[in-house]
């Protein structure tokens, strides 16, 4: 095969190997989504939801922060969640990891705009579902990290506030 015959093959080439990972990733992110569902209620789970279904959210959300622990804040989300979907644990680390590998494609995207670099879009999401697959991979406690509610509340809606701070910082408020 000549030079020039190669150099017309290359994006092709590229393509197909971008497109093979991406969809590896996919499978492998899916894979970690699909341990997700056989979570079930643990430790704190079973308290949270007990006193977001003992009466009013916000007379439980302040009863919390006076007298019960400083672990006040997660109860809007599991308020949330438990409305939304009763007993929930087994959909919320499918959610958090699609949300999650969505915000990334994101912020590869607004990174590639930023830098003014040129590439197609399953080039973002590729890059941002490698990170967040490997990111899943190496975290010292996956249970713990990624499927257990408790943590998912602090991780999934700790600081969307200071996050679009950020954003606005970053692109001028665009």
């Amino acid at each position: 095969m000549s030079g020039f015959e190669f150099n017309k093959l290359r994006p092709i080439l590229f393509r197909v190997a971008l497109g093979l990972g991406a969809v590896s990733m996919t499978v492998a992110l899916g894979m970690f989504a699909y341990l997700g569902t056989f979570t079930r209620y643990l430790a704190d789970d079973y308290c949270e939801s007990a006193a977001v279904n003992s009466g009013p959210i916000l007379q439980t959300v302040l009863h919390q922060y006076e007298t019960v622990s400083d672990r006040f804040s997660n109860l809007l989300f599991v308020a949330l969640s438990e409305f939304l979907f009763p007993h929930n644990v087994e959909v919320l680390p499918v959610i958090m990891i699609y949300l999650w590998t969505a915000a990334l494609t994101w912020l590869v995207y607004e990174a590639r705009q930023i830098i003014r670099w040129q590439w197609h879009f399953s080039l973002d999401f590729f890059l941002a579902a490698s990170l967040a697959f490997f990111a899943i991979l190496q975290a010292p406690n996956r249970f713990q990290t990624f499927y257990w509610r408790s943590r998912n509340g602090n991780a999934l809606c700790a600081d969307p506030v200071p996050d679009s701070i950020r954003r606005f910082s970053i692109d001028g408020g665009a």
